[in-house]
This record gives structure tokens, sequence and C-alpha cells, in this order.
């Protein structure tokens, strides 16, 4: 989730190259620490996922001596509290879809951010696309409609086929999520957007606290499951985030495309390895057929962009 903004780049630099694939590798991590904690559900993980990356990003900010980024996020305007709003929307969907659904199904539904962002795009702010675009989301709805109508894989956790659609649905929602957190970052290239992520936090952590207590159920519970949260926030999601920035500013939007799809194949395989997921056959030719678009629509879009003379986009697609 970067908050970067570039201009047009045309070499990616070893050292920028090994830092972005790298923060995708870390936070593909925090699927472990989800499954790991499995003695709480969404909303509890989320709320101290949440707190963690409060935390964390207060003391960062800190000592660069900067001013705190949530009284930013709520006092810069109303496109800052729309990106927090989309990153909200993203962070609560993937992490109820890895509650609900396997993995694989969790992250290649998420990896459609790309596609939404250009629908959004072009009905908000009338960017224009490329034909490679329009073949790329005639692909991407293909291996989507492959994913939903064939078997999850998910019947080795015990979820059944409701829970199954109700993890894909949320993996839907945190691609519409981070798509809008893309849009509101588009509308000013030269703006910081990380307060936007405390925003999102704060947002998180009052909304879980309300539906946790309306379940009846404890805002503290076993400690080994908050560790896994707070640590999923304090250290995968803020260390990931600053090095992906640093990267990201020195990589073209092609090669952003390319290793951001790292967290995409990491998670569903580290959750094979650690948790014995197998993700059923069609999943995987779905989920293959989605990671093709991505890579066919970023390539034809950033052609499409250099032949209307317009900079890299900020954020993959």
């Amino acid at each position: 989730m970067s908050e970067t903004l570039g201009v047009t780049r045309h070499a990616a630099p070893l050292q920028a190259s090994l830092c972005t694939v790298g923060a995708s590798l870390i936070w593909s991590v925090g699927a472990l620490t989800n499954r790991w904690a499995d003695q709480i559900d969404a909303w509890q993980y989320l709320l101290w996922r949440s707190i963690g990356v409060l935390i964390a990003l207060e003391l960062v900010e800190r000592l660069r001596g900067r001013p705190s980024p949530v009284v930013a996020s709520w006092t810069s305007g109303a496109t800052m509290v729309g990106a927090s709003v989309g990153l909200f929307g993203a962070s609560l969907g993937f992490v109820y879809a890895l509650k609900n659904t396997t993995a694989a199904n969790a992250s290649f539904f998420s990896s459609l951010t790309p596609f939404v962002a250009a629908a959004l795009g072009w009905i908000m702010l009338r960017e224009r696309f490329g034909l490679a675009t329009w073949f790329a989301m005639g692909l991407a709805g293909i291996g989507l409609a492959i994913m939903l109508f064939g078997p999850t894989g998910d019947a080795q956790q015990g979820s059944g086929i409701a829970s199954s659609l109700r993890g894909n649905m949320s993996g839907l929602v945190c691609s519409v999520g981070f798509a809008f957190y893309m849009i509101c970052v588009r509308t000013d290239s030269t703006r910081d957007w990380g307060p936007a992520m405390s925003g999102y936090c704060t947002m998180m952590v009052c909304v879980c606290v309300v539906v946790t207590l309306s379940k009846g159920r404890p805002l503290v519970p076993a400690a080994s499951n908050i560790g896994f949260a707070v640590f999923h926030g304090a250290v995968l999601i803020v260390f990931g985030t600053l090095l992906f920035n640093f990267g990201a500013r020195r990589v073209p939007a092609v090669a952003m495309a390319v290793f951001a799809q790292a967290e995409t194949l990491a998670v569903p395989l580290l959750i094979m390895a650690v948790f014995a997921e197998i993700p059923s056959r069609t999943t995987l030719m779905g989920g293959a057929m989605i990671l093709a678009a991505v890579l066919v629509q970023a390539i034809g879009e950033a052609r499409h962009s250099r032949s209307v003379g317009m900079g890299a986009s900020p954020l993959p697609g």
C-alpha cells in the first residue's frame, strides 16, 4: 500500500527493486499471523492490528520530528478522509476474506484492484485507458467467473460454501476499497498521503470496538492472539510500507505491477506450506488468468500513458 506518487521512471535499480519485492513478501507474512490468531474473529484481529499500526506510525513520525499522523488524517480535507475510507474497506475486506475462504481465493480476488481502479477512474476522473485494459478486464472477468463458479477448496477448513461466498465477496470489497484509495491519490500527485493509513486505523478501531462489544466478545482476548495482530500491524504493515515507499520512488510503474504480484503469489504458498491448505484447480486457473490480466493491463496502460504524455501512475494499474 504505497502512498508514494511518482513521475515517469525509466529504470528499476536493483536496490529499489529488491525493496519493493521484499515489502510484498513482508506483507504476505500477515496471512500467517492472521491464521495463527485462531481464537479471535476478524473484528478483534483488526482492532489490535490497527492499534499496532497506530502506535508504530506515531513513533516513526515523532522520531522524524513530524506532527501526529492521526491529527493530520482528519484535518487535511475530504479527499484525505476518502482515502482513509478506501483503506478501511480494503483492510476489512482482506482480513475477513482470510478468515472465511482460502488464502488463494482471498489473494486472487483482492488482486482485481487495477481493474476496479481503471473503471472508477473512467467514471470519476474521466480517465481514458487503452485497448489493452479492455482486453485485460475481459481476461480477468473470465478468471473471476472460473473462481466463483468452480469448487473453492474450502472443504479442509470446514467452512462450507456459504462461508466461502462471503469470503470471496470480501476479497472483492478489498479490491474496491483499495481502488477507491488509488483514485483519491490520483487527484493530487504532489501530496503526502501517509496520514491516510492512520486515518483508516483510527476508523477501524472505533468500528471494531462497537462490533466486538455488540457481539458479546471480549476486547482483550488471549495475549498470544493479540501479539499476532499487533505484530502484523506494527511490524509487517508499517515496516513493509516504509520499504515499499522507498522502492516505489525509483521503480517504473510496469515493474511495480510485476513486483506487487509477489504478495499475491506468496500468500497462498505460505498458507499451503504451513497449514497444508491446497487451492482447487479452478482457483489456480482463475487466479493465473487474473495475474496475467494484471500484467497485460499494466504494460498496456504504461504505453498508453506515454503516448498521451502522462506520467506513471502512483500505484500499479
